[in-house]
Formats: structure tokens, sequence, C-alpha cells
């Protein structure tokens, strides 16, 4: 049933810094080896970006030889630059094939969970209201494991 009331709802209004809506913005990716032997070495991932709120995390996604994936995230935890290592060992499902890892994306994340994530072939999305496409001129790093 519906019917009427005599309540007067208020409004509410928080203040505070203004929102931001805005993705987060990569500065730099830089991945080292991109030759690695298997069970015998390590890659380091090191991530620069920026955003006003502040950085959460990122992750690099590589599409592996078997058809499967493979990731490597690091935290910003306050900072504007992440580093993680890894160790390439194949009892890692992720590095379980020698051969060409192809990067498929960098997808970088602020405190809010506001994201953009950059492929490729120079082309960008970001969860900002409504998403947001765009470019980029960065080099994202394939691998190799042999």
């Amino acid at each position: 049933t519906s019917g009427t009331h005599g309540f007067s709802l208020p409004d509410l209004t928080v203040n505070g810094p203004a929102n931001d809506l805005d993705p987060p913005e990569l500065l730099s990716v830089s991945v080292t080896p991109t030759t690695v032997e298997q069970d015998a070495g390590s890659i380091t991932v090191e991530l620069s970006a920026q955003d006003a709120s502040g950085l959460k995390h990122a992750t690099i996604y590589w599409s592996n030889p078997g058809g499967g994936g493979a990731a490597l995230g690091c935290y910003f935890n306050g900072a504007e630059t992440c580093t993680a290592t890894v160790a390439v060992a194949s009892s890692n499902s992720d590095w379980a094939f020698t051969g060409n890892y192809t990067v498929a994306s960098v997808n970088i994340y602020d405190v809010n969970n506001i994201y953009r994530v950059y492929y490729p072939n120079g082309t960008t999305y970001g969860s900002s209201t409504g998403g947001t496409s765009g470019t980029h001129g960065f080099s994202l790093p394939d691998l190799t494991v042999n």
C-alpha cells in the first residue's frame, strides 16, 4: 500500500576536501630484467604514479605462453613509487611456462579505488564518472622466461 506522511526529512551536507574523481596517472614503469631464467632468477617491478587523493596499489598483468595470466603487484603505502620482486619459479602457476610473456595491462588504483588501466596498444581506460578513455606513450614491458 502507498500513502503519505507528515515527516520532514532533512538534507545531509558533508563538508570536507573536494572529491577526487580522477583516476591515477602513471609516471613511469620499469621491469628488470626483461629476460630471466626460470627457477634461477627473479623480476622486479617499479611503478611511479600520482593522484590527488593518494595511491593504493598497482599491478602489471602478462599473458603467459600457456594461455593463462601472470601478475606482479605492489602497494604504494603513502608514497608515489612502489616496488615488488618475485622469484620466477616453475612451481608458481604464473611462471610455469618458458617463452614470451606479453604484457596485457598495467592497472593503478587510488585510495578511493578509482583506477586507470594502461594497455600495450597505447590506450587507457579510467573508472571516473562515466569512464574515461585516453592514450599514453609508455612502452609496457614484455618478458622472456628461459
